[in-house]
């Protein structure tokens, strides 16, 4: 699944000039300043197949959800579907979103606190809106290393990947480490972005990784960890894996 980073999209870019610039509106008109604080810009699903952003309320905080204040988005292949048929006539599209945490809901056990710099996925809610409400767990705090625009392409590769190698596939965790033998695990299609996740987090599971990519992205699905990498298009590639990995994979 290939996640489109957004950097400061024009709807977020829009959303920050309109707040930067309320102060001085609330003053002039209380009638304005009403609507500012109980309408915000978002994308939704105008109508099957077609979105458009719309100013919409406020939601209100919900007992176990964090209300986030957008900074980033990223766009997934699930965006379109819910748009061409999936979703709701009028929901919020969105799924991937960084940004600052405004308020966290009173019965939330995650340790977030307001002005944290946190990622996740908006699952419910959507997430292509000033602001996004996140149900708590879905989020995570981010690194000092990762922009808002980098740390907002985790949240749906990350979820997949830990559904299927450690909910699904049972793969150890990196605490129940060492193994005792270094099992083969196929990745394909390295080079995208959920292959790029499913090889790091296998590497930390102790599996010997297994990879198919381009000649393009041979360096980068390397540089990610993966122990070997076969070109896709070579009509010999399934012969050759099953070659390398004496017929183990299942």
């Amino acid at each position: 699944m290939d996640l489109i980073k957004v950097v400061l999209s024009p709807l977020v870019q829009g959303l920050q000039y309109r707040h930067k610039h309320s102060q001085s509106i609330h003053v002039v008109n209380h009638h304005i300043k009403f609507m500012l604080e109980f309408l915000f810009e978002s994308a939704i699903i105008k109508e099957r197949g077609i979105a458009a952003l719309a100013n919409i309320e406020e939601q209100a905080i919900r007992l176990d959800y964090i209300k986030i204040r957008t900074v980033a988005i990223a766009i997934n292949p699930t965006d379109l579907h819910h748009t061409s048929g999936a979703g709701v006539v009028g929901s919020i599209l969105g799924c991937d979103i960084s940004g600052v945490v405004e308020e966290v809901g009173i019965q939330c056990k995650s340790d977030a606190e307001k002005g944290d710099y946190v990622y996740g996925n908006s699952l419910e809610d959507g997430a292509f809106a000033e602001f996004a409400l996140v149900r708590d767990g879905h989020t995570a705090k981010m690194p000092e290393n990762l922009s808002f625009e980098e740390a907002t392409t985790l949240g749906v590769g990350v979820t997949t990947i830990g559904q299927s190698l450690y909910m699904t596939m049972k793969l150890p965790l990196p605490a129940e480490l060492p193994l005792k033998d270094r099992s083969f695990l196929l990745v394909c299609g390295g080079g995208s972005a959920t292959g790029t996740l499913a090889i790091q987090y296998a590497k930390l599971s102790g599996m010997t990784v297994v990879t198919t990519a381009s000649p393009e992205n041979l360096e980068l699905v390397k540089s990610r960890g993966a122990d070997i990498v076969f070109d896709y298009h070579d009509p010999r590639c399934s012969h050759l894996i099953k070659e390398y990995t004496k017929g183990t994979l299942h």
